[in-house]
């Protein structure tokens, strides 16, 4: 009887240190203690592509193409589109759409038309024949006269390189609806895009200039038209 009182007073000992154990734990840590957080970096899906090829574009502002998942509207961030409109070289006196159109664009196919494109560099001007039948005229910025970035002078044609977007990082930008005509090196896309897919202004600004590392820049209506309507295999004549 006497040893067995000893051993239930071992085990009520044993408790009361376990639970005195537990209290002060809990009391020692104080969950009022500020908790560090870290933002968490968006994620760039480089492996959704959108280009006929997996090739890495050595093109204006750009290389690798990406399509973005949710298809976002970008415009671009001006509280003052005129002010914008007014230091653009518009020669039709229109106010230039810089919003994106919300449709997905569809790559042109081949059909019985035969387009053809005209670049014109002293006039910053981009001319589009159907049928030798001239339909369409855009304002252009090619590429810039000093620091070997000019826009290569001759005869080419559209080639099966394209894509939605693309945003190079070594230059700070991107554009949407690029079209190449020598690889992926040289392109027709978009106005210049930021980081986010906003039209960077002071490149718009200048629409109508030379202004591109190369490729030949369109606003952005001008742009997604000839992504849908520009097949592979058209000619281009970029010159004088």
């Amino acid at each position: 009887m006497k040893k067995n009182l000893i051993i239930i007073f071992l085990i009520l000992l044993t408790l009361t240190a376990t639970g005195m154990f537990i209290k002060n734990t809990i009391e020692n840590y104080s969950l009022d203690k500020p908790v560090k957080i870290y933002p968490v970096k968006p994620i760039v899906d480089d492996n959704n592509s959108t280009s006929t090829k997996n090739v890495t574009a050595n093109a204006d502002v750009a290389a690798s193409a990406q399509k973005e998942g949710n298809k976002p509207t970008y415009t671009n961030n001006s509280k003052d589109t005129k002010q914008n409109d007014k230091n653009s070289k518009e020669t039709n006196a229109q106010v230039v759409n810089y919003q994106f159109p919300t449709k997905t664009p569809v790559r042109a196919k081949r059909s019985s038309d035969k387009y053809s494109v005209k670049v014109h560099i002293d006039t910053q001007k981009v001319e589009i024949y159907k049928n030798d039948t001239l339909i369409k005229i855009m304002e252009c910025s090619t590429g810039l006269t000093e620091g070997d970035y000019d826009t290569p002078v001759g005869n080419f044609k559209i080639n099966d390189y394209f894509g939605e977007s693309f945003y190079n990082a070594k230059y700070g930008e991107g554009a949407r609806y690029w079209v190449g005509f020598i690889g992926a090196t040289y392109l027709f896309h978009s106005l210049p895009v930021d980081s986010n897919g906003h039209i960077i202004e002071d490149e718009a600004a200048k629409l109508g200039t030379p202004a591109s590392h190369g490729c030949i820049r369109l606003i952005p209506n001008d742009a997604f038209w000839f992504y849908e309507n520009i097949p592979t295999g058209t000619n281009v004549e970029i010159g004088d």
